[in-house]
């Protein structure tokens, strides 16, 4: 039963790195904070869900969908086949 309050202290750390990183990136395009965003979940990655969560902001949620999409289509991102989207060097 003690791995479960280390668990939890992981996952309230990579949400801290996750908004921290997005605080960050206020005023930037969508395509970095996207970026971001997969960056910090880090190896575990993220379902689109995640993304959208991770990527709040004026853009909509189209606007960020299409540009995961989009990293998707040129190969920056890599979709696996549990459904996350991790960076070309995290799939590596």
């Amino acid at each position: 039963m003690t791995e479960w309050p280390a668990l939890s202290r992981v996952l309230q750390q990579r949400r801290r790195d996750r908004e921290r990183a997005a605080e960050q990136l206020a005023g930037t395009s969508t395509r970095e904070r996207v970026l971001a965003a997969v960056r910090a979940a880090g190896a575990e990655g993220l379902t689109m869900g995640q993304v959208l969560n991770a990527v709040d902001g004026s853009d909509g949620r189209r606007a960020v969908e299409a540009t995961v999409r989009e990293l998707w289509a040129t190969n920056v991102l890599v979709r696996r086949p549990d459904g996350t989207y991790v960076t070309r060097e995290q799939a590596a």
